[in-house]
């Protein structure tokens, strides 16, 4: 009787501490996905009037243009050439419609299907009738010289024309430090550890700022190789794809292969105009 007494007693006390540690989980889980999702906000929004300030700088530029009567390609490239140096941009170019690109260095050349010292086909960059665009655009075809990664920014013209020529966008090179100086990649540090990184991906997965940092060169990191790699996910590469493409805000929990600890993976998008997301992984 008393043995039974004390069994039962245990059973209860175990399922009370099974539901207690639940319980404690789910709320230091919920405080967890509490902050990131304030910091992850507050990272998001400076890192969006960042882009908004390059993105006014050619307006700003476009404005010029027009000011200066640059109706000419001579005119435009020698005014381009005189805004890239001063400015936020490394490189200003404008793109025709039929995929012309005229270049603050004085050469106009057509895209061809082997591009080579860069010239790329940019009208890829507006195939979604974008108005504003923002993508990584790694220099790979300086012969002779390692590659730069850089930001493309572009902004749709309407009304643009040279020579007769209709002008779809004007376009500005910069460097990536453009944004990765307005973000904190390193968060969440535990007695000298780092346990939370930031990143930002495209709609592709295809990593703008790396989640770790790392510089590749002719290589494009992806947000899906690293989930691939999961052992146990709460949610699949699909799930992600498809949640990425309906611009949700989510979270889910990942386990990497080699990692001790359980990740957390937050995903905040940005506003119309910007296909790009925002991650922060703890």
């Amino acid at each position: 009787f008393y043995s039974l007494i004390i069994a039962s007693a245990l059973v209860i006390v175990c399922f009370i501490t099974f539901f207690y540690v639940r319980l404690l989980n789910e709320s230091i889980s919920d405080n967890t996905i509490s902050s990131i999702s304030e910091i992850a906000e507050h990272d998001k929004e400076a890192i969006q009037s960042s882009i908004e300030v390059y993105w006014e700088e050619l307006r700003e530029i476009y404005e010029r243009l027009k000011l200066h009567e640059c109706n000419t390609i001579q005119k435009a490239e020698e005014r381009m050439s005189m805004e890239g140096a001063p400015g936020k941009f490394l490189h200003v170019c404008l793109l025709a419609e039929d995929g012309t690109v005229y270049t603050d260095t004085c050469k106009t050349y057509i895209p061809r299907n082997n591009p080579e010292d860069g010239e790329l086909d940019l009208l890829k960059c507006f195939a979604n009738n974008e108005n504003k665009v923002i993508v990584r655009f790694d220099d790979q075809f300086r012969k002779g010289k390692l590659p730069k990664e850089n930001i493309l920014y572009g902004i749709r013209l309407e009304n643009y024309r040279l020579e007769g020529k209709k002008i779809l966008a004007l376009i500005g090179i910069s460097g990536v430090s453009s944004i990765q100086d307005n973000m904190v990649i390193d968060s969440f540090i535990k007695n000298g550890e780092t346990r939370g990184h930031s990143a930002l991906v495209d709609m592709k997965g295809n990593y703008i700022v790396d989640i770790n940092k790392e510089v590749y060169q002719n290589d494009q990191n992806n947000l899906y190789v690293h989930l691939s790699e999961s052992e146990d996910s709460e949610l699949t590469n699909q799930d992600v794809s498809k949640k990425l493409l309906n611009q949700e805000t989510f979270c889910f929990y990942h386990t990497h292969v080699g990692e001790r600890s359980r990740e957390l993976f937050y995903f905040i998008p940005f506003e119309e105009d910007i296909n790009l997301y925002f991650i922060m992984s703890v």
